[in-house]
């Protein structure tokens, strides 16, 4: 029995993706990675497996390969090569060592109640500080800040009516 070889299948799964017409070239090429990723192992460059998914009705341009692929690997963990290179990215790539999985950088999770300790407490307190204090608007803080000092000043520089002087 003969197997279809990765690229085959990739057009032949492109096809029958397009045909569901989903929501966007993104979410077809998400629901490809893994086939994708298996190609890439065979040995295949990525702007085959894109002419394949071309063939496979899919019209969407290198760029949007490129960077819909990089996004649902980094969904999933799966960031270990380029698909601009086609290869493993690193040492691996040149050496012949063994590919090491770059896993997508996570939200911390929450402590387990007992098990964390105080400098573990003190980093996530630390964190949450840090991210209140990104999501303010300092240029609305500041022209608020300089309006209420020219107020001040507008105040006390010009004389009451009440004063006859």
């Amino acid at each position: 029995m003969v197997e279809d070889s990765p690229l085959d299948l990739i057009r032949q799964r492109t096809a029958l993706l397009v045909a569901q017409q989903l929501r966007s070239h993104a979410l077809v090429i998400a629901r490809l990675a893994d086939l994708i990723q298996q190609a890439v192992r065979w040995g295949h460059p990525h702007r085959a497996i894109h002419d394949a998914m071309t063939a496979g009705g899919l019209a969407v341009s290198w760029n949007t390969y490129r960077v819909s692929l990089r996004r649902a690997r980094s969904r999933d963990g799966k960031t270990q090569t380029d698909p601009a290179a086609g290869a493993p990215s690193g040492a691996a790539r040149l050496s012949g060592a063994p590919q090491v999985e770059v896993c997508a950088l996570r939200a911390a999770p929450e402590p387990v109640q007992g098990s964390g300790t105080s400098s573990t407490t003190d980093m996530l307190a630390a964190l949450e500080r840090a991210r209140v204090t990104a999501s303010k608007d300092y240029a609305r803080i500041a022209r608020e800040d300089y309006r209420r000092r020219g107020r001040a000043i507008a105040s006390t520089a010009t004389p009451s009516r009440k004063d006859p002087s």
